[in-house]
């Protein structure tokens, strides 16, 4: 049976300059390889006065996936000459459809979108023009901070043939704006259960691990004041690695001063920073964990907490999106967004082991409901129905 090709339209994708951007997309499509062949189509937009572009550039193919670049430049002098023989809003509609005419010769069956916020308007433009259907899903704070949802966007969420949910709060923020989604399938996001697995760490000492980018909303002022709080209560010596908090150039900041706070606490002489590190070598840092701590203001499908948990490990987290999805007191604890107190009375009673947890029901909870075999299934399920 042919395999069916699938358009994802985005920037949020690696790069070699910034190769920890997106990076879980990348790898869901290629634990899809078997079922679907991917286009990734990055796009930028120009103007000039007199220099017009109209280009689709390959960039390169890996595994089951094919790059290219949509290069569109507008020219001020142009759209005044066409615009007397063209309508007055059809020279950008021209441009556009000699870019898709190029992508034309790769017979794309499904378009989709992983930022309905920022892509789905333009995705929608794709479907519409080759007649295909189209799928929505998003994994950013809905809306981005500081940033209103533009109508056309929303209207192109409300007609996607599906929208893919990755967590219940997400769902949750985007029906807040009023936007009324279309038929939902629930997929969450994808653990890989043969990469992380589940190993003793032998620590005598018990060690916490934090994994996340600096950002505001990871909210690592809390992280320090949960540890900080965490050594005025209890006598038990503990660890603390906290991992890539520098790993997305232009999206994590201030990482000097982060590293100060963390020089800063009472905590100093216990915690390993490591600004960043391939994803490959992520489970042999979760091996050298105990559990798993996150002090997000909002998340989506935290990929590092359920990476984290099918390492058997539990998960210590504020009721920041996603991870109250699987998360009970088998798997770990969820306190309020900012109540570092909370936290850290839970984290005292796990090192003085009032509460305890099983790796391997950790693990296997997690995997049952993010594992690569239910992710693949899940998705294969959603594209080749598009929500019927």
């Amino acid at each position: 049976m042919q395999k069916k090709k699938i358009c994802l339209v985005t920037n949020w994708y690696p790069t070699e300059e910034n190769p920890y951007q997106g990076l879980f997309f990348r790898e869901q499509a290629i634990a899809l390889a078997d079922y679907y062949d991917f286009i990734v189509l990055h796009y930028e937009y120009g103007y000039s006065r007199r220099r017009e572009i109209v280009e689709l550039t390959y960039v390169k193919s890996e595994y089951n996936i094919t790059e290219y670049k949509a290069s569109i430049c507008f020219s001020s002098i142009n759209k005044w000459i066409r615009r007397i023989f063209l309508g007055k809003n059809d020279y950008k509609e021209l441009l556009f459809g000699r870019i898709c005419e190029q992508l034309r010769k790769d017979n794309i069956d499904i378009f989709y979108s992983i930022s309905g916020q920022t892509e789905a308007a333009l995705t929608a433009r794709y479907a519409n023009y080759f007649n295909k259907p189209y799928v929505i899903s998003e994994h950013g704070p809905f809306p981005w901070v500081g940033t209103l949802i533009t109508e056309d966007n929303k209207d192109s969420i409300e007609k996607a043939n599906l929208f893919l949910a990755i967590s219940n709060d997400k769902v949750r923020q985007i029906l807040m704006q009023g936007i009324k989604l279309p038929r939902t399938r629930y997929v969450g996001n994808m653990v890989d259960e043969e990469m992380f697995t589940y190993k003793d760490s032998g620590n005598e000492i018990k060690t916490f691990i934090a994994v996340g980018a600096n950002v505001f909303y990871k909210n690592y002022r809390m992280l320090i004041d949960t540890f900080n709080r965490l050594t005025s209560i209890t006598d038990v010596p503990f660890r603390l690695i906290v991992v890539g908090y520098q790993a997305n150039k232009g999206y994590s900041q201030d990482s000097k001063e982060l590293e100060e706070m963390f020089r800063s606490s009472s905590f100093r002489e216990n915690i390993t920073l490591i600004p960043n590190v391939p994803h490959d070598k992520m489970p042999e840092l979760y091996a050298k964990a105990d559990a798993f701590v996150m002090t997000s203001i909002q998340e989506g499908q935290p990929v590092s907490a359920i990476e984290a948990a099918c390492c058997g490990l539990p998960i210590f987290a504020t009721r920041c999106g996603g991870v109250e999805d699987y998360t009970d007191d088998s798997i770990g604890r969820i306190v309020g967004i900012t109540d570092a107190d909370d936290l850290a009375m839970h984290l005292k009673d796990y090192l003085e082991g009032r509460i305890s947890f099983d790796s391997e029901h950790i693990r296997n909870t997690v995997c049952e409901r993010f594992g690569k075999k239910a992710f693949v299934r899940n998705m294969v399920d959603a594209f080749d129905g598009n929500g019927d």
